[in-house]
C-alpha cells in the first residue's frame, strides 16, 4: 500500500487525509472492521446474537497497539512521557466522542420528552467524563430502570472502560519499571519480561473477579473496569512478548490469522445475551482476536484478503467514529421508524454515513492537527499552515458530500415516517379468551374511557403527564415491600382498616397496591403487600440467569410465603402477578409452559388457601408499549397502544382453570385496562403505566372503583 510520501494529485489527497506510521498493519484494520461491523449489525439488526462481543475485540487490539507504544518509548527513552502520553489520547479520542454526545443530546431534545432528555443530558455528561460504565452499571441494577428507555449514550460504557484503564496502566507500568529496571541494569528484553509479570498479575486478578461478579452481579459485571481489564491485558501481554511471536514461521502466520478470524466469527454467533458475560464467554471472543494478532506480529500474514481488502481497511479506518455514530442513530431511528428489516438496514447506511463525514470532516484532521503539540510562535503558525494545505482538498471534498448524506438520509426518514401505517403487532388469540365483562357503572365508565382512548389521535392533557409518569409509582417499592427478605407479619401495612388484605405476587402487584389499597379501604379493609421482582406466586422456580439474586429470593419467597399468610390469616388474599412471571417460568421448564406453571400454582394455592378466609386470583394489567420508548415530540397516542400478548392468553387460561379446580376467586380485570384486545397509554386523564408494564399510582386509582365493583359485587 503506498504511503502519503508516494502518492500524487489531488485525489490521492482526498483519500488518504491520514497518513499510516511505520509499520502499519493492514490486518489489524481489518480486525478493527470486523469488530465495529459485528456491533453495529447485532444493535440495529439482532444479529449475530453475540454481535455485541466485537467490543471486545477492540479491547485486545487496544491493549496492544498501546502497550506497545509505551513499551517502545520507554526502551528508547527510558521513560514514558505521560504528558505526551494522554495529549495522544485526548487529540485520537475527544473530539469525536465530544461531536456525538452533543449532537445526541441536541437531538434527543428535539425528539424525546423532558425527562428522558434529562436522562440522556445526564449519560451525556458522565460520558464526557469517561465515567459511562459506572452510570449504567448502577442504574441498570434498578430493575424499573429498564423501562426507561435505551440510553442512545450507552454504547459509551466502553469507551469509558478503556480511558479508565490507561488511565492507570502508563503509571503502574513505568512505576513497575523504574524500581525495577534501574536496579537491574538491565536489557530491553528484560524490560519487556517485567512488562509481562505486571501485565499477566493484571490478567489473572481480573478474570477472577469477573467469574465471581458475572455469578453475582452480572449487570455490574458488563460494564465495569474490574472485570474487563484483562480483556485489555491480554493484548499488552502480546506486545510484551512481541519478540517471541515474531519468530513465527510464516506458513504458520495465515492459519492463526484465519483460525482466529473464524473463531471470532463463530463465537459471536454462538454467545446469545443471556450467556455468562464477561465470563466465561468472552474468553471466546478474545482469544480468538488474540490469534489474529499474533498472526501479524513481526509480518503482516499473506493470504488473508478479508482482513487487508480495500473495504475493510476503509471501514477498519472509520471504525471509532462508526461506533460512536451507529448506536444514536439507530436509537433514534427505533424511536421514530417502524421496525422493518429495510427500515433498519437503512439506519445502518445512515450510521455509515454520519461516521465517514465524521472521519473525514472532524476526526482525521483534528487526530493529525498541531493542536496540543507544543509549538510556539513561527513554527506553530507554519504547522497549521501546512495542515490547512494538508486537509483543505478532503474537507472541500467531503464537506458537500457529507451535507448531501446527511440531508438525503432526513428526507428519506421523513419520507417513511410519513407513508408508515405504524409497526405491525402480533398479539395474542383473545378470541380464546371469554367476552369482558363489566361488573358496575364505574367499570362500564372506565371502559367507555378506554374506548376513547384508543380512537385518540392527539395527546390529551395528562396526569400524571407522559414526562412524569416514571416517578409516579407505588409507595410499597421505596418502603421496601418489593424484593422484601424478611416478612414481618406486622410490616407493609397501608391503612387502618380493621380486616386484612394481603397482596403478594411480583412487581405489577408492588405498581397495583394504590390501586387495590383505593377499592377496599372504603370497604373497611387495610392492606399488606409482599412482592418480587417477576417472582410467581407458585413452587415453580424463576429462571432469570442474569439477575441469580433475584431467582434466589424468589426461591426464599417460595418457602416463606405459607408461613407468612398461616401468621396474618387475612381476611382476603389476592394473588396478582404478571406475564412477566409466566416468562420467567418458561425460561426454565423445556418445551410447553403451561403444565409447569399449573403445576407450581396449584402447588402453592394448596398451601396458602386453607389460611384465608377467602382468595382471589387477579389477572395482571397487560402488558403495553413502553412510553418512555413510544413517546415522543412526533409520536401520538397511537404509536404507544399495544396489543394484548399471546402469553398473557396462556397466563389467563392456565390459571382460570387452576382457580376452578380449587375453588377460589378468579377476577378477570381486562375491562379495566384494555378494550377489544388493545392496550392504550392512558384512559380517564391518567397514563395507565410508568414503564412498559407497571401501572402509574394515578391510574391505579382512576380503575380502583371498577376493581371494587369486580372485588366485592
Amino acid at each position: 500500500m503506498p504511503t502519503p510520501a508516494t502518492e500524487r494529485g489531488f485525489w490521492a489527497r482526498v483519500f488518504k487525509p491520514i497518513p499510516d506510521p511505520p509499520g502499519t498493519r493492514r490486518d489489524i484494520q481489518g480486525i478493527r472492521a470486523l469488530a465495529v461491523l459485528a456491533v453495529l449489525v447485532n444493535h440495529t439488526l439482532g444479529t449475530p446474537t453475540g454481535g455485541f462481543a466485537g467490543v471486545d475485540v477492540f479491547f485486545v487490539v487496544s491493549g496492544f497497539l498501546i502497550t506497545g507504544i509505551l513499551l517502545r518509548e520507554y526502551e528508547k527513552t527510558g521513560s514514558i512521557s505521560a504528558a505526551r502520553f494522554y495529549k495522544r489520547r485526548i487529540k485520537r479520542i475527544l473530539p469525536a466522542s465530544t461531536l456525538v454526545i452533543v449532537v445526541t443530546v441536541g437531538v434527543s431534545a428535539l425528539l424525546f420528552l423532558r425527562s428522558r432528555t434529562v436522562e440522556v443530558a445526564t449519560d451525556g455528561l458522565w460520558s464526557l467524563l469517561f465515567a459511562a460504565n459506572w452510570r449504567f452499571a448502577f442504574s441498570g441494577t434498578d430493575y424499573f430502570a429498564q423501562g426507561s428507555g435505551v440510553s442512545p449514550l450507552q454504547h459509551y460504557w466502553s469507551l469509558a472502560v478503556e480511558e479508565q484503564f490507561y488511565f492507570v496502566w502508563p503509571w503502574l507500568l513505568l512505576a513497575l519499571l523504574l524500581l525495577i529496571h534501574r536496579g537491574l541494569h538491565s536489557r530491553p528484553l528484560t524490560t519487556r519480561k517485567v512488562a509481562t509479570v505486571l501485565i499477566g498479575l493484571v490478567i489473572v486478578t481480573s478474570l477472577a473477579w469477573a467469574w465471581f461478579e458475572t455469578r453475582a452481579n452480572p449487570t455490574v459485571a458488563y460494564f465495569s473496569t474490574w472485570t474487563r481489564a484483562w480483556e485489555l491485558g491480554v493484548g499488552a501481554i502480546l506486545a510484551t512478548t512481541a519478540s517471541w511471536w515474531a519468530r513465527l514461521p510464516d506458513a504458520i502466520r495465515p492459519v492463526l490469522s484465519w483460525f482466529g478470524l473464524v473463531g471470532a466469527v463463530a463465537s459471536m454467533a454462538l454467545i446469545t445475551e443471556t450467556s455468562p458475560f464477561p465470563f466465561p464467554w468472552a474468553v471466546l471472543p478474545v482469544g480468538f482476536s488474540a490469534l489474529m494478532l499474533v498472526a501479524g506480529i513481526g509480518r503482516e500474514p499473506r493470504h488473508v484478503p478479508l482482513l487487508t481488502n480495500r473495504v475493510s481497511q476503509f471501514f477498519g479506518e472509520i471504525s471509532y467514529s462508526l461506533y460512536l455514530w451507529h448506536f444514536p442513530v439507530a436509537i433514534f431511528g427505533a424511536a421514530l421508524l417502524p421496525s422493518h428489516w429495510v427500515v433498519k438496514v437503512g439506519l445502518m447506511g445512515i450510521g455509515v454515513i454520519f461516521a465517514t463525514g465524521s472521519f473525514f470532516l472532524f476526526e482525521g484532521p483534528l487526530h493529525r492537527s498541531p493542536w496540543l503539540s507544543g509549538q510556539k510562535g513561527d513554527a506553530q503558525r507554519a504547522d497549521w499552515a501546512r495542515w490547512r494545505h494538508d486537509f483543505r482538498p478532503s474537507v472541500r471534498f467531503f464537506a458537500p458530500l457529507t451535507a448531501v448524506g446527511v440531508l438525503a438520509s432526513l428526507i428519506g426518514c421523513w419520507a417513511v415516517v410519513r407513508i408508515s401505517t405504524g409497526t405491525t403487532q402480533v398479539g395474542g388469540d383473545v378470541s380464546r379468551l371469554p367476552d369482558i365483562r363489566v361488573a358496575g357503572p364505574a367499570g362500564a365508565a372506565l371502559q367507555a374511557q378506554l374506548r376513547d382512548a384508543v380512537a385518540a389521535t392527539t395527546w390529551p392533557t395528562l396526569a400524571p403527564s407522559l414526562d412524569d409518569a416514571f416517578a409516579d409509582r407505588s409507595p410499597a417499592e421505596a418502603d421496601g415491600c418489593l424484593q422484601a427478605t424478611v416478612l414481618d407479619p406486622a410490616g407493609c401495612i397501608y391503612g387502618s382498616g380493621p380486616k386484612r388484605a394481603l397482596l403478594v405476587g411480583d412487581s405489577y402487584a408492588t405498581a397495583s397496591l394504590p390501586m387495590v389499597r383505593a377499592a377496599l379501604e372504603p370497604a373497611g379493609y387495610s392492606v399488606q403487600v409482599y412482592c418480587w421482582y417477576s417472582c410467581a406466586v407458585s413452587t415453580a422456580p424463576l429462571a432469570w440467569p442474569s439477575q441469580p439474586r433475584y431467582e434466589r429470593d424468589c426461591a426464599q419467597a417460595h418457602s416463606a410465603l405459607p408461613g407468612l399468610v398461616e401468621q396474618v390469616k387475612p381476611d382476603l388474599l389476592l394473588i396478582l402477578d404478571s406475564e412477566v412471571a409466566w416468562e420467567g417460568v418458561a425460561k426454565g421448564a423445556p418445551g410447553d409452559a403451561a403444565p409447569a406453571w399449573s403445576a407450581g400454582r396449584d402447588a402453592m394455592l394448596r398451601q396458602l388457601t386453607p389460611h384465608a378466609a377467602r382468595t382471589e386470583l387477579l389477572t395482571a394489567n397487560p402488558v403495553g408499549r413502553d412510553i418512555n420508548r413510544c413517546a415522543t415530540l412526533f409520536s401520538g397516542p397511537r404509536d404507544c397502544e399495544a396489543l394484548i400478548s399471546h402469553t398473557f392468553v396462556e397466563k389467563y387460561l392456565a390459571d382460570a382453570d387452576v382457580a376452578a379446580r380449587l375453588g377460589v376467586g378468579f377476577v378477570d380485570t381486562r375491562s379495566l385496562f384494555s378494550v377489544d384486545g388493545t392496550v392504550p397509554a392512558f384512559a380517564g386523564g391518567a397514563t395507565q403505566r410508568f414503564d412498559n408494564g407497571h401501572l402509574t399510582a394515578t391510574y391505579g386509582r382512576v380503575a380502583a372503583a371498577g376493581l371494587r365493583e369486580e372485588l366485592l359485587a
